[in-house]
């Protein structure tokens, strides 16, 4: 499916939809799994490695952000209380983790959230 899916003149955002659907709602057991795996490692099948790579990519970049803003939040919370759904729309809009990592680095040194350059 995902090699049909993968050679169509499909553009990126419906491919990446289409292998996301594949993947959740057709499981494998471990045979078919490792016959995959298996069939994936073959040069016939770069385009869909290709594919099958930047869905995961996605995926983890996908959780890799939001367990940083959980994070950020959290630290930001304790350390200077509730905070304004300003300041919590502001770190939602955050997307890249080195945007993340600066602000949980300046966490550490921060005394208020006007240093965080975050007040609302």
């Amino acid at each position: 499916m995902i090699q049909r899916v993968v050679t169509s003149e499909l553009d990126e955002a419906r491919q990446f939809l289409l292998v996301n659907i594949i993947e959740t709602y057709c499981e494998l057991s471990d045979e078919q799994n490792q016959r995959y795996l298996r069939l994936l490692s073959r040069e016939e099948y770069r385009k869909v490695q290709d594919v099958e790579l930047t869905w995961m990519d996605k995926l983890l970049l996908k959780g890799e952000l939001k367990g940083r803003r959980e994070t950020l939040l959290r630290q930001m919370t304790q350390k200077f209380g509730p905070l304004s759904d300003g300041v919590k729309k502001r770190v939602e809009a955050y997307e890249s983790v080195e945007e993340l990592d600066a602000c949980l680095e300046r966490i550490l040194t921060a005394t208020s959230l006007e240093e965080m350059g975050l007040d609302a």
